[in-house]
């Protein structure tokens, strides 16, 4: 740990991810979501030892769901990312998607929240965005954001980017992201690499131990 003008600064992965000042950001995993990564099982498999870890050392968990409008009301933004995401040149052969309350919009059943985790729901792409999560980690202190969940160059890239505008520290946990394919996650990762300290599961949960 460094110390510069009375402030100090954390400089390797244990001293980052201080159980005392790190909050878990679980980025939607979700039964409409997960089934599309690369290697889905896996991944989940590492957030589960991820959110474990958490919980045994009082470390805050934050949940993501990400959700649609009603096609009825959905607006430009939502209806030309429905179209990429379902891969439809057509708006008029859109389908309903991740509607809040369907079975596709829930978390997977691998992952149940404990009573004293956060669940946010949100439309946009960064966890920030329409969410409490930003007034929540000052509220308490917190100083790193552990980020983990689906998918990596399509939420995680731009959760990563708004925490370090908001002068967060973050650690991404590459074998807890899940990509579209192999190649969507190497080139995702060496994004974050500019922004976030890269890590594994098992880094942090034998850092988080009761």
């Amino acid at each position: 740990m460094q110390n510069f003008n009375n402030i100090s600064i954390p400089e390797t992965l244990r001293e980052i991810a201080d159980p005392k000042r790190t909050a878990l950001l679980v980025y939607d995993m979700q039964q409409g979501i997960v089934p599309h990564v690369n290697e889905g099982d896996r991944v989940t498999a590492a957030v589960v030892s991820l959110v474990d870890a958490a919980h045994r050392v009082g470390i805050p968990v934050f949940f993501s769901r990400h959700y649609s409008l009603p096609l009825k009301h959905a607006g430009l933004a939502q209806l030309r990312s429905a179209m990429r995401f379902q891969r439809a040149s057509q708006a008029r052969n859109l389908r309903p998607h991740l509607l809040q309350g369907s079975a596709e919009y829930q978390l997977v059943p691998e992952l149940l929240p404990g009573a004293d985790d956060i669940i946010c729901d949100k439309l946009g792409m960064s966890f920030f965005v329409g969410t409490p999560v930003e007034f929540c980690l000052r509220d308490l202190g917190i100083v790193t954001a552990v980020i983990c969940g689906c998918v990596a160059e399509i939420g995680i890239e731009p959760t990563v980017s708004h925490a370090a505008d908001l002068g967060f520290l973050t650690v991404t946990v590459a074998d807890a992201c899940g990509s579209l394919s192999e190649a969507n996650h190497a080139n995702a990762m060496e994004k974050l690499r500019q922004a976030s300290l890269l890590a594994e599961a098992k880094d942090l949960t034998e850092i988080w131990h009761a």
